[in-house]
Formats: C-alpha cells, sequence, structure tokens
C-alpha cells in the first residue's frame, strides 16, 4: 500500500471511530459545546469596555486603546504636511529664451535700418525707434542709438543679449516675471559706459523677458502622491492613552474610540463571529489532531471532556491574570496537565492551541503566543517521564526558562528597550510562569485524576507501595498470592518495557490482579501450602464457581477501595474467557464420555484483554504458575513451557483484542524465559556432611546470641 493510501485510510479510520456509533452526536455536541466556551473566553478578552462621550465633554476617566489601530486623522494631516513640502515642479522651455534673444537681436537690426535712412527727418526716426518696442524709451537713449559708431552699437547690443541670456539662464516662471525684471533692471543700472546706454539697457533689458519654466502639474502630483504614500500610518498603539481623565473630547477622540469599537452601542457581532469561528476552529483541528495521533481517544468521551475542560479553564485563566501581565498566561499547565493525564503527544498539541490563545487573548500579540508556546512545549518535553510529583517542579523550571528566554531573544529581535520596570516585570513573569504552572498543575493533578479516573505515574507508584491497605492484607492473608503477584509484575514490567508498553502500569496492575483471592485464600493453592486442598470435597461445578468468582470479587474489592478503573482492567481481563481446565478435566472424568460438561460453563466471564498491558500480565500469570509447578527446571524446559503457554492462549483466541503482534508474543516469550530461568535455575546439593555442619553452625550461633 502507498504512503498516501495509508494516510487516507488512517483519516478514514479517525472518521469512521468519531461518527461510527451512537454516541457521534454526543461527542460532536461536546466538540462545539467547548468550542463555543472558548470562543465566550476569546470575546471577552478581545471585547473593549464601550463608554459614552460627546465632544466637548471633559473625558471621566483614562481611556486606554485595548488594541492597535492606525489613527486616520493623524496619519492624512502627516500626509498632507509631507504633500504640503514637496515642490512645485517646472519644465524648462529653452525656445522662450532663444526666441527672446532673437526678439534682442531684431530690435537691433530694425535700429540699423533705420541709422542708413538718410531721408527720413530725425524725429520720424525717433519715433521709428520708439515703436520698435513696448516700452517708452528715453529720448536721449534714443538718440545715442542712432548716432552712435556701429562698434558702438555693437556693444549695447553685446550687453543687452548678455543681461536677457543671464537672466534667463536659470529660469523665470510667471509668477516670477516682475521680479525677475526688477533684478535685471537693476543689473542694467550698474553697466559700465555713457548715461545713456545705461537708461536704454534699464529700459529694454526687462522688456525683453519672458517665461520659460512651465508648470508641470502632472508631476508635481505625482511627486506629492509618492511622498504621501512614504509616510508611514500614525499607530494607536495596545495600551496607549486615547483620551486622559479631566481632558476635553475632540472629534478626533470620538473617531478614534469609534474605531477602536468604544462607542458603538449596536454591539460587537463582527468580533463576536469572528471570535466564534476561531474558537471553533482552534478546538476542532485540536481534536481532529488529537484524533489522528490517538485515536483511542475520540471513543472515550471522559477524556474528550478532560482535554476540553483543560484548554477552557487554561483560557479562563489566561484571561484573569491578563491585567497584572499577559506573560503570566499558564499555557504549561495545559500542556502538563494533558501530558501526565493523556499523554506526551496530546500535550504537544495543547500547548500549540494554548499558545494561539495567549496571542489571541493578548491582543493578537505575536509576542505573548511565542512565549506561551516555547513555555508550554518545552513543559511538555520535560515531563514527557514523569515518576513523581517532584518531575513537575523540574517541567516547570525547565518551562520558565524557556519561556524568559524567549521573551529576551524577541526583545533583542525587535530592538525594544531593556530598561524601566516594564519590561523588568514582563521578564520576571515569564521566568516565573513556569513554577507557578507547576505548583497548579501539582494542586490539580489528583482531583484531575479522580474525577476523570485516569491514571498517571505519580498514582500508579502510590498505588505500588507495599503499605497500601490491599497490598498489606494480600501479604498477611494470601501471602502465596502475594509473592505470586510480585513475580508477575517483575515479568510483566519486563516485558512491556521491551514492547515500548507502559510497564509501570503492567507492574502495579499485576500487583493486584489477584485480589479477588482475599476473600477465600485457602481454596487456591499459592495459599495452601501443602496443606490439605478443600476442593478435594467439592464437586469440579463448585470448585469451578469459587475459583472463576474470585475476579467478580476483586472487582467487587477494588471499587470499595476506589482503585482506578485502569487497575480494575487487570482484575477484571487477566483470565479472559480462558479455560478453567483442571476443574473441566475433572468434571469430563466424573462425567464420562457420555454426558460432557460444557465447556463454556467452565470458562471465566472475561472480557479478554484489550490491551497490551493487560495481555502481558495474562501471559506472565499463566507461565509463572506454570513454570513454577517444573520439578526440575533447566532453561530448555522453562523456554518450552513458556511457549506452550503463551501458544495456548494465542489458539484460545484470548489475544485477539489485545494488539500484540507476533513479533511481540516472540519478545514476551524471551523475555519470560529469561527471567523465569534466572528465577528457577537448578540449586547445588550440598553432600549430608556439609548440611550436618551448617546446621551445627547455626545452633551455635543461637546459643551465643541466648547468652
Amino acid at each position: 500500500m502507498s504512503s498516501r493510501d495509508s494516510w487516507s485510510s488512517r483519516w478514514r479510520g479517525i472518521w469512521e471511530a468519531w461518527l461510527g456509533n451512537g454516541n457521534k452526536w454526543r461527542r460532536v455536541g461536546l466538540v462545539l459545546l467547548f468550542g463555543v466556551l472558548l470562543s465566550a473566553v476569546l470575546y471577552a478578552s478581545l471585547v473593549p469596555p464601550r463608554v459614552t462621550l460627546q465632544t466637548g465633554q471633559v473625558a471621566p476617566r483614562d481611556i486606554k486603546a485595548p488594541r492597535e489601530i492606525i489613527d486616520q486623522v493623524a496619519t492624512e494631516r502627516l500626509r498632507q504636511q509631507r504633500a504640503a513640502e514637496v515642490p512645485e515642479v517646472y519644465d524648462l522651455v529653452p525656445q522662450a529664451r532663444m526666441e527672446s534673444l532673437k526678439q534682442v537681436a531684431a530690435f537691433f537690426r530694425e535700429v540699423g535700418a533705420i541709422r542708413q535712412d538718410q531721408q527720413t527727418p530725425e524725429q520720424a526716426k525717433l519715433d521709428a525707434v520708439q515703436r520698435l518696442v513696448s516700452v517708452h524709451l528715453p529720448e536721449e537713449g534714443m538718440r545715442y542709438l542712432l548716432t552712435c559708431s556701429a562698434e558702438e552699437l555693437d556693444h549695447v547690443e553685446q550687453l543687452l543679449t548678455q543681461l536677457v541670456d543671464e537672466a534667463m539662464d536659470g529660469g523665470i516662471k510667471d509668477s516670477g516675471l516682475a521680479a525677475a525684471r526688477e533684478a535685471v533692471a537693476h543689473r542694467a543700472a550698474g553697466v559700465e559706459g555713457p548715461i545713456p546706454v545705461r537708461e536704454v539697457l534699464v529700459v529694454l533689458a526687462p522688456s525683453f523677458l519672458s517665461p520659460n519654466l512651465v508648470y508641470n502639474a502632472q508631476e508635481t502630483e505625482q511627486r506629492r502622491q509618492q511622498a504621501m504614500e512614504a509616510v508611514e500610518p500614525v499607530k494607536i498603539l495596545p495600551g496607549q492613552f486615547v483620551v486622559r481623565e479631566g481632558e476635553i473630547v475632540t472629534e478626533r477622540h470620538l473617531q478614534l474610540l469609534k474605531e477602536l469599537g468604544l462607542l458603538r452601542p449596536e454591539g460587537q457581532w463582527k468580533l463576536g463571529l469572528g471570535t466564534l469561528i476561531v474558537g471553533q476552529l482552534l478546538f476542532g483541528i485540536l481534536v481532529v489532531c488529537v484524533g489522528y495521533f490517538e485515536k483511542e481517544l475520540l471513543d472515550d468521551e471522559r477524556r474528550l471532556v478532560l482535554l476540553g475542560l483543560v484548554v477552557v479553564a487554561v483560557a479562563v485563566l489566561g484571561r484573569l491574570v491578563r491585567p497584572i501581565c499577559g506573560f503570566l498566561f499558564p499555557a504549561a499547565v495545559g500542556g502538563m496537565l494533558l501530558t501526565a493525564l493523556v499523554g506526551g503527544r496530546v500535550g504537544i498539541l495543547g500547548a500549540v492551541t494554548l499558545g494561539a490563545v495567549a496571542g489571541l487573548i493578548n491582543g493578537l500579540d505575536l509576542r505573548h503566543a511565542l512565549v506561551a508556546l516555547a513555555g508550554g512545549i518545552s513543559a511538555v518535553l520535560a515531563c514527557s517521564r514523569l515518576q513523581q510529583r517532584s518531575d513537575l517542579l523540574r517541567a516547570g523550571a525547565v518551562s520558565g526558562l524557556c519561556g524568559g528566554g524567549t521573551l529576551a531573544a524577541l526583545t533583542l529581535l525587535t530592538g525594544g528597550p531593556w530598561r524601566g520596570a516594564t519590561t523588568w516585570f514582563e521578564h520576571a513573569c515569564a521566568l516565573g510562569n513556569g513554577l507557578g504552572s507547576a505548583v497548579l498543575s501539582i494542586g490539580l493533578l489528583p482531583f484531575l485524576e479522580l474525577l476523570f479516573g485516569i491514571v498517571t505515574p505519580m498514582k500508579l507508584l502510590e498505588l505500588s507501595n507495599p503499605n497500601q491497605p490491599l497490598l498489606r492484607r494480600l501479604l498477611v492473608e494470601a501471602p502465596g498470592t502475594y509473592h505470586h503477584s510480585v513475580m508477575v509484575a517483575n515479568l510483566s514490567e519486563a516485558a512491556c518495557d521491551r514492547l515500548g508498553a507502559d510497564g509501570l502500569l503492567a507492574r502495579v496492575g499485576a500487583y493486584y490482579h489477584d485480589i479477588g483471592k482475599l476473600k477465600r485464600p485457602q481454596f487456591f493453592i499459592d495459599n495452601q501450602l501443602g496443606g490439605e486442598n478443600p476442593h478435594d470435597g467439592l464437586s469440579p461445578s463448585l470448585s469451578r464457581l469459587i475459583i472463576a468468582s474470585h475476579v467478580r470479587d476483586g472487582v467487587e474489592l477494588a471499587n470499595e477501595c476506589g482503585l482506578p478503573e485502569a487497575i480494575i482492567d487487570f482484575i477484571r481481563e487477566h483470565h479472559g474467557t480462558s479455560l478453567i481446565s483442571y476443574f473441566y478435566n475433572r468434571a469430563a472424568e466424573n462425567g464420562g464420555k457420555d454426558q460432557p460438561p460444557s465447556e463454556s460453563q467452565y470458562r471465566y466471564e472475561g472480557p479478554r484483554p484489550r490491551s497490551r498491558e493487560t495481555a502481558v500480565v495474562m501471559l506472565a500469570d499463566a507461565t509463572e504458575a506454570a513454570v513454577r509447578a517444573l520439578r526440575r527446571p533447566t532453561p530448555a524446559k522453562v523456554e518450552a513451557v513458556v511457549r506452550k503457554v503463551v501458544w495456548d492462549r494465542l489458539e484460545d483466541r484470548q489475544l485477539d483484542q489485545s494488539q500484540l503482534t507476533l513479533r511481540d508474543l516472540d519478545v514476551v516469550v524471551d523475555t519470560f524465559t529469561q527471567i523465569l530461568t534466572g528465577i528457577f535455575h537448578p540449586r547445588v546439593e550440598y553432600p549430608d556432611r556439609v548440611l550436618e555442619e551448617m546446621e551445627a553452625e547455626q545452633e551455635g550461633g543461637a546459643r551465643r546470641d541466648q547468652q
């Protein structure tokens, strides 16, 4: 099968497990319920408190921005300011300059033509020169132009050409024409030469000037637009004061409050819809991912409720501590609780989800999300192999270091300030969050264990204490069963560890699997110690009832003592539906071939083992009893007995629901053989003389002790 087919079949199996039985709508309802609860927490965190203000009113209190927005008014004002600072763009028109110079040259050509006319009276010549220009020329200046030498006339032309050329070289706007004419007239007045020449230049030079800079409206608008677009928006940051107490409320204040959603009387329906969608997506994706990695979780509504309860409770707690500091969000609590109660994979997924929730609750802030994510995941990894409750403190310390280190790295990355009480307080909260989460987890864990009937490694270690009341009773009232249970526990733990199963759970389950024998210990051979067997006087059917009842008695006793359901499963399943062969064979011998007993009547009620751990305990229970019955055990005999017991259980279909493979059974056989061979190895037979000397030494030591 290809990897794609395997992936598809895996998801199809999850879907069938989720909706494959009558409880599907109840599970869907649970997911929707916790999604709604998570959405409510997000909404309560993101919705700002509304205020009622009007223009000109005195603000009754300080109002801060709950989230980041753009100050449109200030941004537009700054944009207009930048646009106004862009100068107007003018295009230089070279033709205008050349045209003015041509007009100067044409003027002097006409003057030259008038000078050569000898028949025209002088006054007519003066009038003709005056008509060449639109300005009034001084009479002395015109006479000079008509009577001077050709060289002097050329000099005047050069001076005028130079003045006009220099004046127009820098460009002249329409609005600057008057100033340009005034400037060129001033320069002309300073030219060295006869007074009539200066008078002519002062009048003529301004008259030949014309604008040669044309306003380019399109280019000007484009540059101003670019300047406006380059302006960074003015932001109102979360926590920034929008209006201070006692300040007069302006239109700008009202606009900002409206954009922040603080003045909307119709309610935050968009925010509500958004948080509802996000909450459902977050919890729905979490459940789907958990189902992908832990498929059996979909069949256990208690654990589904536990998952939702932890996520929502941590979100609520994060909402409550946000006014103190957002970096106190206890994502590590959710990660550690889910790891201890459900498993490391679920803990990782829960920590990732809670990291996203932390960012949402704290105003969609990425820093809070990353710090919570680092703290939560590191806590899960640090407590993945819990053995005692103090391990949670170590995980909390690791979580605090990772969260604080992440915040410090983000501060360096963003160039944030290091000085100031606020910065140090935030870093202290991030560091202390881990230990606080560990203390909270230690306090909550026993209640969740009791409420949901989940067995954690710490609980298992408590149950494995020999001073537990049931184990003490077993040791005193049924010592043979107690030692048998210890042997089964050693075998089961070793085999489960090699299989990658829960060895600690198997050990503790083996300790309690035979507590039902406390009701009638003398009816079981391991407690008879070679004495009279009460079954000798009973019928096989009655003996079968007594033997089979120890399973039911054990379940009742376990329920009375409050043992977890996971331990009760070992009591209920350690015989499965196997045949009580000894009494069945006796009944068959008594009944003869004509009336053989019904095999179903001589089987345990079951159920058959439904986990690898309970199946291994079943095999260890039967194997230890069978090997103990060997008279002269050898490694070969031990292995043969172990293989036969395992094969008999396999052929009897007792392992069908246990998830054990044939490869796993080989590992179990190998492990049992090694341990049992070491326990039941042949002893050295001492000669009689050596035994007598050892007894004499023991008697002499006893007399010395009495003296």
